[in-house]
């Protein structure tokens, strides 16, 4: 017998972000979990092939609904959040084979007209694609920036996309804290190699996204901060006072010049508040298990803390910058700071979360 008799009703359902395999939550029949607007796999628990069969996606929030687009695997789903007055639409790009293994490749995708919000990022090769983690090429969609923000990226080592079958999409890695792209951003294609590199097939690169509507809107402010004169040197400077309500989503210094890590002198750069109640909204350290070296021009990441991100107008910002040991001069450089706001709702906190309800039914194969 091929299908058992009986249906199986599945009570507990994994989120895991598409492309990344980590898990992001769990939710069970008959109550709620709050995940992002976007597309998810939905890995069923049990073991075992399972088809579908029928399945409800049900958003609390009533500006929401979902949809299950395909089934990826024998017990994983596709699912799509998006919100109800939303417009979906998509762009695209076919390249040619690459003319050798070391050949690269960029190209403009689009200007957007309006505030968009990406949701899936996908390759559809012509044909085969052998995995190296030496020898592999690095995909990546980005807004044009100073410096470019990548929107999504996949390499195609074997700790990335692995190999390749023709005809069977390859899922970029989306950044979460860079789905949300303002009008009139420019989105890039680049194919970058790396050690001798690998053909790229031809195919079609895909960018699906709904239109943000005036829910998101995405902000950023840059401020240069001078070199520290000495080591030793501490500094606590105003950046800005935030004029509406805001979520930060991401921090950025970029330095003018090199800088070495250490793990006991070591310097620790803060985006922190500066009136009422202090709070440390992101940080990095210079330690080798922090930051790392630093290169002229190349971002360094602040690790937000999702528990002060949310920001209220007349907040006042700050970078603060802290030695430990014999400490280390920090180099000149821009600080980048983006986050987004609720144009429709002033007086409330941003909240781009989205409550679902997931019930699943299937025949066990």
């Amino acid at each position: 017998m091929k299908y058992s008799v009986s249906p199986v009703t599945v009570i507990e359902v994994q989120f895991v972000a598409q492309g990344s395999g980590d898990p992001i939550g769990f939710v069970h029949e008959g109550s709620v979990s709050r995940v992002s607007a976007g597309v998810y796999d939905i890995a069923l628990t049990g073991s075992g092939p399972l088809r579908l069969v029928g399945q409800s996606v049900q958003c609390v929030d009533p500006d929401y609904q979902g949809a299950v687009t395909s089934q990826t695997a024998d017990r994983t789903f596709r699912v799509t959040l998006q919100s109800r007055s939303a417009t979906s639409g998509s762009m695209t790009d076919t390249k040619a084979v690459d003319a050798s293994d070391a050949a690269t490749y960029a190209v403009t995708l689009e200007t957007t007209k309006k505030a968009v919000r990406i949701t899936a990022v996908e390759f559809l090769p012509d044909d085969v694609l052998t995995a190296d983690n030496t020898d592999f090429a690095t995909l990546t969609v980005a807004i044009d920036d100073d410096p470019d923000v990548t929107v999504a990226e996949v390499t195609t080592e074997i700790t990335g996309s692995g190999d390749w079958t023709a005809d069977v999409a390859v899922p970029l890695v989306l950044t979460a804290d860079a789905l949300s792209v303002a009008a009139g951003s420019v989105l890039l294609f680049s194919i970058s190699k790396d050690g001798t590199g690998v053909t790229v097939p031809a195919g079609t690169l895909t960018v699906s996204y709904e239109d943000a509507g005036a829910i998101l809107g995405h902000e950023s402010f840059r401020v240069r901060r001078a070199a520290d004169a000495l080591a030793a040197d501490e500094t606590l400077e105003t950046v800005e006072v935030v004029d509406k309500n805001c979520r930060i989503t991401s921090v950025q210094f970029v330095p003018d010049a090199a800088l070495t890590a250490h793990g006991t002198n070591f310097a620790t750069l803060s985006l922190v508040t500066v009136e009422g109640s202090p709070e440390t909204i992101a940080t990095v350290t210079t330690e080798i298990t922090g930051s790392g070296n630093w290169v002229a021009g190349t971002p360094v990441t602040l690790a937000i803390d999702t528990d002060a991100d949310d920001r209220l107008a007349s907040d006042v910002l700050a970078l603060e910058v802290l030695k430990d040991g014999a400490g280390v001069a920090v180099p000149a450089g821009i600080l980048i700071v983006k986050y987004t706001v609720a144009e429709d709702m002033p007086g409330d906190p941003v909240d781009t979360t989205v409550c679902v309800r997931l019930v699943f039914s299937g025949q066990n194969i």
